[in-house]
C-alpha cells in the first residue's frame, strides 16, 4: 500500500513536470508570436511611411513599390495602403493592378463612394462600359448628393468615351490611311477624365 502511494505521488510529480514544460513551451511560443507580428508591422509601418514620402514627391514608381511591400507584410488588406497603392498603380498606366485594388477597397468598404468612382474611371478608360455603368447605378442608389455627382459625372465619361470610339471606328473604317487622329486617340489628353 505503501508503494502504491509512493507510485503515485512519483506519477503526479512526473505530470507537474510536464505540465510545467508545456507551459514553457507555450509561453516561448507566443513570445516568438508576438516578436514577429511585431516585426512584421515595423517592416510594414517603415515601408507605408517611404511610400508616402515618395507619393507625395510625385515618384510614382518608388511609392508603388514601397506600398507593395507594406502590403506584403500586412496581415489583413488595410485601406490606406490599398488606396495609396491603387493610386500608384493608375499613375504609373497599370489600369488592371488599378482596377483590382479598387475592387478590394469597395470589398473593404462597399458604401465609399471615391472608390467606386475611381473604380467606374477606371473601367471608362478600359472601354468596360458595362461596368462603369454598375459603379453608376450603386452611386445613385445612395441617395447622397456627392455619389450623384460621382454618377453624373462618370455617365458624362462614359458618353463620351463611347461617342468618341464610335466616330473613331467610323473614321478608320473610312479612310483606313488617315492613321491616329489627333482627339481621339486611345490615350488621353491632358484635361480628359
Amino acid at each position: 500500500m505503501l508503494s502504491e502511494v509512493y507510485e503515485e505521488a512519483f506519477k503526479m510529480r512526473k505530470s507537474r513536470g510536464s505540465t510545467s514544460a508545456v507551459l514553457v513551451a507555450l509561453f516561448v511560443i507566443a513570445s516568438v508570436a508576438v516578436s514577429g507580428y511585431l516585426v512584421l508591422e515595423t517592416i510594414k509601418n517603415r515601408n507605408y511611411d517611404c511610400g508616402v514620402k515618395s507619393l507625395e514627391a510625385e515618384d510614382f514608381v518608388a511609392a508603388r513599390e514601397y506600398f507593395i511591400k507594406a502590403n506584403k507584410y500586412s496581415l489583413r488588406p488595410k485601406e490606406e495602403i490599398l488606396d495609396a497603392l491603387a493610386e500608384c498603380y493608375a499613375a504609373t498606366g497599370e489600369s488592371a493592378e488599378a482596377k483590382s485594388c479598387y475592387e478590394k477597397l469597395i470589398s473593404l468598404d462597399p458604401h465609399n463612394m471615391e472608390y467606386r468612382y475611381e473604380l467606374g474611371r477606371i473601367c471608362i478608360a478600359n472601354k468596360d462600359y458595362k461596368a462603369a455603368e454598375q459603379q453608376i447605378r450603386i452611386l445613385r442608389g445612395m441617395k447622397n448628393p456627392q455619389a450623384e455627382d460621382y454618377a453624373d459625372e462618370l455617365t458624362g465619361s462614359m458618353q463620351t468615351g463611347m461617342v468618341k470610339g464610335i466616330f473613331k471606328d467610323f473614321l478608320k473604317k473610312l479612310a483606313p490611311a488617315l492613321g491616329d487622329i489627333p482627339g481621339l486617340s486611345d490615350t488621353p489628353e491632358k484635361g480628359d477624365n
